[in-house]
């Protein structure tokens, strides 16, 4: 009976956990790479690549900004009109609960789990765009919402 209660509050807590930690790599349709990490409490994400000579884009529940990693205090709030960035944020903001596919006039998104029910793949493609972004190494853990802001930027260490 121990061991059924410990499965029990194991996967619960397990399964319904909010805060997650991901490295992913983003492949485009002419091979070439982008390498960052994924944070998602609630309903902020923060999407950050490793190079600093890119960005880390927050979204902190109500708007959407983006960070240059070089100089942190140049920050942009981002349109929420693009199709294709504002449905991928909404996929990882109500992560776990999602549709396998979604459509949006030429805009295809797929999404594939992993065997921890979290997003193994995230495939995107349109007229103009075509990448798959993957997902690795995810840890679900306690986040601190400080990492979710966009002024006061504080870089993020595990």
């Amino acid at each position: 009976m121990k061991k059924l209660v410990f499965i029990f509050f194991f996967y619960f807590n397990y399964s319904h956990a909010y805060d997650i930690y991901c490295n992913f790599e983003e492949v485009y349709h002419d091979s070439n790479t982008q390498n960052g990490f994924l944070l998602i409490k609630n309903d902020k994400v923060r999407y950050e690549y490793f190079d600093e000579k890119l960005y880390t884009i927050v979204s902190n529940g109500k708007n959407v900004y983006l960070i240059h990693n070089m100089d942190t205090e140049i920050v942009r709030k981002i349109d929420k009109n693009s199709n294709y960035f504002d449905t991928v944020m909404n996929i990882l903001k109500n992560f776990p609960i999602n549709e396998n596919s979604y459509t949006d006039g030429d805009l295809i998104i797929r999404v594939e789990k992993n065997t921890n029910n979290f997003y193994k793949r995230i495939s995107i493609k349109s007229d103009n765009l075509k990448l798959s972004i993957h997902f690795y190494d995810c840890e679900y853990l306690k986040i601190d919402d400080k990492y979710f802001r966009h002024f006061n930027f504080i870089k993020y260490e595990k």
